[in-house]
């Protein structure tokens, strides 16, 4: 859970142990300590490679969510919510 979406970056329990991904100074945590000094020494040609890269399906109103299952998987990976 919590996988950079920079290239090579840390994942946000790596940068935040026990944190909680929705709480804003754990996030802004993981920002200024891994993500945006990695972004920032990256060179123009690598950031326009990186910003094109897909990040996948994305949320919509009509998307399926298994609230159960994310439960059940932060659980698994002992990670408070």
């Amino acid at each position: 859970m919590g996988t950079s979406p920079i290239p090579g970056g840390k994942s946000f329990c790596d940068v935040v142990p026990g944190g909680d991904l929705t709480n804003f100074d754990d996030r802004w945590k993981w920002i200024s300590v891994d993500m945006l000094p990695r972004w920032l020494s990256f060179s123009d040609k690598q950031r326009q490679r990186v910003v094109r890269i897909p990040l996948g399906n994305p949320i919509t109103p009509d998307s399926h969510i298994d609230y159960y299952d994310i439960h059940e998987r932060l659980k698994r990976q002992s990670l408070r919510y």
